[in-house]
């Protein structure tokens, strides 16, 4: 049905339509990759704001938190923003939280000697 409606019109709309589908696909990936996560954990925690991210769909979890190190974050907010099985963004949420939540981690440990 799309390709009848893009036929029909201007040759031109059907590359606009194609670069529009393009660009959203591409820009909701680059949105909520690892780097962008680890950007996003590195001013958070610059700001004096740095939280977990909590990720999944029916079951929650903390990814990127070795159970080693969760007394480090116990006291950090949760974010549960990607979190939830109608959520949109369940699909990019274990990466992202991942990734975020493993930059906290780095960040807040204290240096080897």
């Amino acid at each position: 049905m799309i390709t009848a409606l893009v036929r029909r019109s201007r040759p031109g709309w059907s590359t606009l339509f194609l670069f529009g589908v393009t660009l959203a696909v591409c820009s909701c990936q680059s949105a909520y990759s690892p780097a962008a996560a680890r950007m996003q954990a590195q001013k958070d925690y610059t700001q004096g704001r740095p939280c977990v991210y909590v990720a999944g769909g029916y079951l929650f979890s903390e990814p990127g938190i070795p159970e080693s190190r969760k007394s480090l974050v116990r006291n950090l907010p949760r974010n549960w923003s990607m979190a939830g099985c109608t959520n949109p963004l369940v699909n990019h949420s274990g990466k992202y939280a991942a990734a975020y939540n493993a930059e906290i981690i780095s960040l807040m440990s204290p240096p080897a000697p």
